[in-house]
């Protein structure tokens, strides 16, 4: 799973199971938008089963002593039960690429808008038990306080408190969250510029007169010379890299009570980009 910011356009790479959702701020409705960044990766999906078989792949449950289905669908040998994976795209897992299993990431694109309020990235172990919805309901009231620490720390409790309440087991647990502070000021810039600019680490360009762009930064980058911080505050896996502030710097335009989360699920599919590889192998224990 990767999500790369250019300004307010942001991709999202995704092959596996790990997730990015985007939370935003619906006056109108008084309530959250929910925005999937990335789609789940699953045998049981027509176009991944499809290519799984295909192959000579199998697509099935694990048995239980009376033949019953037990857990989600996985992928396996035609006449072995391995590796059992429950995912059709991964990384460097050579007997399920044998079966189809894939390691070509999706890759989205998306435009940010004002109204967007934060990012979680977190890989299965968290959306296992874990809703987009109940997500949205853990971070609301540390998105207030400007607190993407605090944020992650809960997300991670509640996923472990829901791993020991429902298994035996507990699967990995990591997630990222991003605080979004959305600049539509930033000029249009030719895109030989913008690159010679970040080559020299500049963040001034002379469109319609000097003005500064902040590229986003996560997990505790120091702003280049000359820069404000980046608006964008980040924390990964529980542990934060920003500098703090009481208020959220938009304390003034943001609502002071908990919105509504009936009825938030919002899908918004984003543009299509063209396919790449990317890896997440950075596990985390809730322990």
């Amino acid at each position: 799973m990767a999500v790369l910011f250019d300004r307010n356009t942001i991709y999202c790479a995704n092959a596996g199971d790990s997730r990015a959702v985007l939370y935003s701020y619906d006056r109108a409705q008084g309530g959250i938008k929910i925005t999937p960044l990335s789609e789940d990766h699953k045998p049981c999906m027509p176009v991944e089963k499809k290519r799984v078989l295909q192959v000579g792949g199998r697509v099935d449950t694990i048995k239980g002593s009376m033949g019953q289905n037990l857990g989600p669908m996985r992928v396996w040998l035609m006449e072995q039960d391995a590796p059992g994976l429950a995912m059709s795209r991964s990384l460097g897992d050579f007997i399920a690429h044998s079966v189809g299993v894939i390691p070509d990431a999706e890759v989205m694109r998306f435009e940010l808008q004002p109204e967007d309020k934060f990012i979680i990235i977190a890989s299965d172990g968290v959306w296992e038990f874990l809703t987009n919805e109940m997500v949205a309901k853990i971070v609301w009231p540390f998105y207030l306080k400007n607190s993407p620490e605090q944020a992650g720390n809960a997300i991670v409790r509640a996923a472990a408190t829901k791993w020991r309440e429902n298994d035996t087991v507990i699967d990995d647990i990591t997630c990222v969250t991003i605080f979004l502070e959305v600049d539509h000021q930033i000029p249009k810039i030719e895109t030989a510029v913008y690159k010679k600019a970040l080559i020299n680490s500049s963040t001034e360009f002379p469109a319609s007169g000097t003005h500064q762009v902040h590229p986003p930064r996560v997990s505790g980058d120091k702003s280049p010379s000359g820069s404000r911080s980046s608006p964008r505050q980040g924390a990964t896996g529980g542990k934060a890299h920003h500098k703090k502030r009481g208020v959220h710097p938009n304390a003034a335009s943001q609502p002071t009570s908990s919105p509504s989360f009936a009825g938030m699920t919002s899908n918004v599919p984003g543009t299509p980009g063209n396919q790449a590889t990317t890896d997440q192998n950075n596990p985390s224990s809730p322990a």
